[in-house]
């Protein structure tokens, strides 16, 4: 390693920064050094200028050090500098100058990086890119005198090291764009540019295939000192996200927003760099199976789309697991596929995006095929009957041109051969029918031809050779009223309404911890809390859009508040009048921007509890007030904001009231205004049975057996929206809740897209 200067040139000791910052060539010096600088110790008194002279003898420690800042960096014979200046400290003959890149090993090194008798030192030898933690001690022949605080500093690397020192960070980075892209056979490339920013010395360039992780990168792939760049050595046909932070010693200004582009592959070589995504794929169509390699094959087809280059095909035993899919099972250039290595007898949800260097077109609509086994082989004979059939559970719905659609599933039954599904618009129906709708030999089903918004009843029965065994429960949900007809622009959101019980449960300090590591975890755009009076500290990564009795949080990067425009407040909140008994805790309000630039507005209500005649009027009630509320906030805002005519509302919150509810009609009243329960809505449903509420708090779920008792909602527009899921979102392990609960309701997501 090579010895600091300091400012008048007197000799200084060996600069040692500790082994957790050394390079493989700093470490290869240090003998080398040390030899040097001993020679230079052996010098004669002679070779010593006046000023190494010993300096008359203090008679007190000397005073306390002042400020300790960085002036400067630079490179040096293959290394990374480091400037410290601080000001000169009465008594001191000398300074002792401690550096690691460790904070905390910083003040317990035994021995001080440097001394030096200046109050100015260059530490030379450092890794490049690595924060180092200094502290300065004044020293005379008493001892040392208060030693400074401790600063840090990043240092540069060598392309960045001969930028100006500046005194404040640069400003923050307008939109990146990629004006260019190629194949090579060392990888893909793309070229980024973006406007000059003040004061911003270098440019640091994050690329990233994950559109989220990208925010959590701390090493730069690229750093520039021009504002334009090009990366290089991508995986080719793959979609980068990519993101420039302005940058200088001071740190970083603000982040240019995410933008995504997918590189070119060889296949794309000589074809000219696109400036707008692919048009919507159209239908994709199952035209053949088979079997390959041991294992099942689906042949799929589709038209061809204008500006596409190339085509993604994407194959998951879910819908939401295909959604939500970023490494595609085939890729191809021609319009037809052949997916091959599928698990027999599987029911596999496939979906198609056309795909160019700007990036995906909307996909297609994802469709459904059960993959073929090798061989049809005929049941095993049994002698006797199968058991009973447990809990059905609802796990999806959809719409299409031919009907609403329900999936169910249950647990496989001994000695079953195939299952005989009953299905009925009523209750008692389910029980009456004689004829089962369809037959299947799987745990599971896709009930086809149903009408929109209507409750079916199903139960099931298990059936081989010798009969059919005991009947399932009769279990009932909702087919899907509509669906918003989405173009491609809208962005998937993620809301989730929690009761935390800040005051009644008590220990919300604790509980507090759980509440926020579950948020996290779940990483949700939008939280609706009640009763949250005593939570006052939002998770990291999360901010309060609204704080009090109903809580609205939003996670920061994915929604922030709208301004006040016009004068007009984009929060509020509203208390219900007491008219047949005590009201509830009425309903806060916020406007929201996601990052995709579209708005929402979120609506957080808390009715009143409890079961008695009165009660239930006043529920009612309530629930007869929002709508107008609802509607008035969203006129005025639009009044106020353009950008907010037409914007997307939710209802969300704890209505104490399900649908095993007798005799409350708080449901009916906002059906009739307009409002959907998203449970029913739900393409995908998780733990449909797990009561959201839990009063007693135990770690077994509580299981609402003919609907799922969920007093916990998300309210929507039908026409408006596509929920993609529904779950009821309390932490398991195995069959029960993680304990100690975070509150005595489990958090009910709800995931979708919003016009």
């Amino acid at each position: 390693m090579i010895p600091p200067t300091e400012k008048r040139g007197t000799r200084l000791r060996t600069v040692m920064p500790p082994r957790t910052a050394l390079s493989g060539r700093a470490r290869g010096l240090r003998a080398t050094l040390a030899l040097l600088v001993a020679a230079a110790l052996a010098l004669p008194a002679s070779a010593a200028s006046a000023a190494d002279a010993a300096p008359t003898a203090a008679t007190t420690r000397p005073d306390a050090i002042g400020a300790v800042t960085f002036t400067g960096w630079g490179w040096a014979n293959g290394a990374a500098t480091l400037t410290v200046d601080w000001a000169d400290v009465p008594r001191a003959t000398s300074y002792e100058v401690f550096a690691s890149a460790d904070y905390d090993a910083v003040l317990t090194l035994p021995s001080p990086t440097a001394t030096v008798t200046s109050s100015k030192v260059t530490l030379t030898g450092l890794d490049p890119n690595v924060k180092y933690w200094v502290k300065v001690s004044p020293v005379n022949d008493k001892g040392r005198g208060p030693g400074s605080s401790r600063v840090g500093q990043v240092t540069p690397t060598e392309a960045i090291a001969g930028t100006t020192w500046q005194k404040t960070k640069p400003d923050g980075m307008t939109p990146v764009k990629a004006v260019g892209g190629s194949w090579t056979s060392t990888g893909s490339t793309l070229t980024l540019d973006w406007a000059d920013v003040a004061r911003a010395t270098y440019y640091q360039v994050f690329v990233s295939t994950d559109y989220e992780g990208i925010l959590e990168m701390t090493t730069p792939t690229k750093l520039v000192t021009t504002s334009k760049a090009t990366v290089t050595g991508l995986k080719p046909g793959v979609k980068y996200t990519v993101r420039v932070m302005s940058a200088n010693n001071e740190g970083r200004g603000g982040g240019s927003p995410r933008v995504s582009y997918t590189t070119l592959t060889e296949r794309d070589a000589g074809q000219a760099w696109q400036t707008a995504k692919p048009a919507a794929m159209g239908t994709v169509k199952v035209i053949e199976d088979g079997w390959r390699n041991g294992a099942a094959t689906l042949t799929l087809d589709w038209a061809n789309v204008t500006r596409a280059t190339r085509y993604e095909v994407y194959a998951a035993t879910s819908y939401d697991k295909v959604i939500a899919m970023t490494t595609p099972n085939a890729v191809v250039t021609g319009s037809k596929a052949t997916i091959g290595g599928l698990d027999p007898d599987v029911r596999y949800f496939l979906k198609v995006y056309a795909v160019n260097n700007i990036g995906r077109g909307s996909g297609s609509p994802s469709v459904s095929q059960m993959t073929p086994t090798e061989k049809t082989a005929d049941a095993p004979w049994q002698t006797e009957k199968p058991g009973a059939v447990g809990l059905v559970t609802f796990t999806g719905a959809s719409l299409t041109a031919k009907g609403a659609t329900l999936s169910i599933d249950w647990a496989n039954v001994k000695r079953a051969s195939s299952y005989d599904v009953f299905v009925s618009s009523s209750y008692s129906g389910a029980v009456k029918a004689t004829k089962p709708r369809l037959s299947v030999t799987s745990s599971k089903a896709v009930i086809t031809g149903l009408k929109k918004g209507t409750s079916y009843f199903v139960r099931i029965v298990a059936v081989n050779n010798v009969g059919r065994g005991d009947s399932s429960a009769r279990v009932g949900h909702k087919t899907i009223t509509a669906e918003a007809k989405l173009d491609g622009t809208e962005a998937p959101y993620s809301v989730m309404t929690w009761n935390v019980c800040s005051v009644v449960c008590g220990n919300i300090g604790t509980r507090t911890k759980a509440i926020n590591s579950r948020i996290r975890e779940l990483k949700v755009g939008v939280v609706g809390m009640q009763e949250a009076m005593k939570y006052t500290k939002a998770p990291s990564g999360y901010a309060f859009a609204v704080n009090g009795q109903n809580d609205i949080l939003i996670r920061k990067g994915v929604f922030s508040k709208v301004g006040k425009k016009g004068g007009v407040a984009t929060t509020g909140s509203k208390k219900f009048a007491r008219k047949y008994a005590g009201s509830g805790h009425g309903v806060t309000w916020a406007a929201l921007r996601h990052s995709s630039g579209k708005y929402l507005v979120v609506f957080n209500t808390h009715l009143v509890v409890g079961t008695s005649k009165s009660l239930r009027a006043q529920r009612n009630y309530e629930a007869q007030q929002l709508t107008p509320y609802v509607n008035a906030v969203m006129r005025k805002l639009a009044a106020s904001n353009p950008k907010l005519k037409g914007a997307a509302s939710i209802l969300i919150g704890d209505f104490n009231t399900s649908l095993s509810a007798a005799g409350d009609s708080t449901m009916s009243s906002l059906n009739k205004a307009g409002w959907v329960d998203s449970f029913q809505q739900a393409r995908t449903l998780i733990r449909q049975h797990h009561n959201s509420a839990n009063p007693d708090r135990n770690s077994k779920p509580v299981i609402g057996i003919t609907w799922g008792a969920h007093v916990d909602k998300v309210w929507v527009k039908p026409s408006r929206t596509v929920i993609t899921s529904w779950e009821n979102a309390g932490k398991m392990k195995g069959s029960r809740y993680v304990t100690p609960l975070p509150s005595d309701h489990h958090p009910v997501l709800v995931k979708g897209y919003f016009r």
